[in-house]
């Protein structure tokens, strides 16, 4: 399910997705035990962090640098997990 941020939208940022409301209500039967566990960890790590658009905008930037989705993944949790 995904829910749209409309502040993100006017600020011209695309894809405008609220990554903190969105999501899916199977998501366990799309991914492994290891990686739904990384990604509550995200989740639960995103409120921490600044805005939804520095969110959007960090993931965004994320994807660009990465090839795939296992180093999208090591990516966010060096970053997002960083002490």
């Amino acid at each position: 399910e995904l829910h749209l941020d409309r502040q993100l939208a006017e600020r011209r940022v695309f894809p405008a997705i609220d990554m903190r409301r969105s999501g899916t209500r199977k998501e366990e039967l799309l991914l492994s035990k290891e990686r739904l566990e990384q990604l509550w960890k995200i989740r639960k790590a995103m409120p921490k962090q600044s805005d939804g658009l520095d969110i959007s905008e960090r993931f965004v930037r994320y994807l660009k640098k990465t090839e795939n989705n296992e180093a999208f993944y090591e990516l966010l949790q060096e970053e997002m997990f960083k002490k």
